[in-house]
């Protein structure tokens, strides 16, 4: 129960909102669906079970972060096809239930695709709405539709929009515009949870050398232009399949996606000289030491770092201003000056 705890506590917004949705549905279509059993109502039965098999599918791949941009839209077309189903085969007294369904539309896709879906929900249940009520009382169902989604609308975009601010406060770093430690623990648990061992993951530590003695000799307000420099550096030459990380004072991160050991190792070298060419000239010249490590299978995240971490200091050791990497069972191998493939 911890663990599953701890994983939700580690979702995005809208992945939270798919995991609440899925689980209400179940605390709501469960017990009617007892009851329409027990009558012997074999039509909601099936558009009942129907909305809770799904609901179970959403949740689990949901909760281990599969899918998720498709089963925003899934949910939705669940939702809007079960209550529109609802209300054809079980009457208006179930017409309640479109509600709800508008409220999820628009805390999950853009503002034209939930009224893209409310519209499709009016279309189906029009012959019910007609044949059921007098026709001023069918206009007051769709007018109260249509403002209550107006109404959600204004309400889900001012949420996003708060949602973006305080994301974005908790995952980057307010100094050098990187993401920060948390949101290389996030990606880097994604990365692991997804390891299938047919496909590299590198990761490279990358520590500025003898920070402490710029920030003593140039002062933090230098210290800290370094930093912002550094980053800026990373961030030109970084490839798409990589993100860079600031996991506290001088150390950095990057994670490579689909990425050989090789290759993260010609990014480090990369670094190395783009720190050499694009350095501003106004700023005292530094070096950094890199340590890259490959995921292997059944890793966890701390001993993955741990061996990056070793091959870092292995370069601090060694001359500092160069790349080490390690892999299980192969002894770190240095990258300076003068070449790759030192042992």
């Amino acid at each position: 129960m911890t663990s599953l705890l701890s994983k939700i506590k580690d979702k995005t917004i809208s992945e939270r909102v798919l995991l609440a949705l899925s689980f209400l549905l179940f605390v709501f279509v469960t017990p009617p669906t007892i009851i329409r059993f027990v009558e012997q109502n074999w039509t909601m039965v099936f558009v009942d079970s129907f909305i809770l098999s799904n609901a179970a599918f959403i949740f689990y791949n949901t909760l281990r972060d599969r899918f998720i941009s498709f089963l925003k839209y899934y949910m939705c077309t669940i939702v809007c096809v079960g209550v529109s189903m609802s209300v054809m085969f079980g009457g208006m007294e179930v017409i309640y239930w479109i509600y709800p369904t508008i409220l999820t539309a628009f805390l999950l896709v853009k503002a034209k695709y939930a009224f893209m879906y409310l519209l499709f929900i009016c279309i189906c249940i029009a012959p019910t709405v007609i044949s059921s009520v007098p026709a001023m009382e069918g206009l007051t169902i769709y007018f109260a539709l249509f403002g209550s989604a107006g109404f959600i609308n204004v309400f889900s975009s001012e949420l996003s929009s708060e949602n973006r601010s305080l994301n974005e406060l908790a995952s980057i770093d307010p100094l050098t515009g990187i993401k920060n430690r948390r949101e290389f623990e996030l990606e880097a648990d994604r990365v692991i949870a997804d390891f299938s061992g047919n496909v590299s993951n590198a990761l490279i530590i990358i520590d500025i050398d003898d920070f402490k003695k710029l920030n003593d000799s140039f002062g933090h307000v230098i210290g800290d232009k370094v930093l912002q420099q550094f980053s800026q550096i990373i961030n030109s030459i970084l490839p798409k399949d990589a993100a860079v990380f600031r996991l506290g004072g001088e150390e950095f991160a990057i994670m490579m996606n689909n990425t050989e050991l090789e290759s993260a190792i010609s990014l480090g070298e990369r670094v190395k000289s783009a720190i050499d060419i694009d350095s501003d000239d106004k700023l005292p010249k530094y070096t950094v030491s890199m340590g890259v490590a490959v995921l292997k299978a059944t890793e966890k995240l701390h001993e993955w770092t741990e061996r990056a971490d070793q091959a870092m200091y292995y370069s601090k050791r060694n001359g500092k201003n160069q790349v080490s990497a390690e892999m299980p069972d192969i002894k770190i191998r240095r990258s300076d000056a003068s070449g790759l493939g030192q042992e």
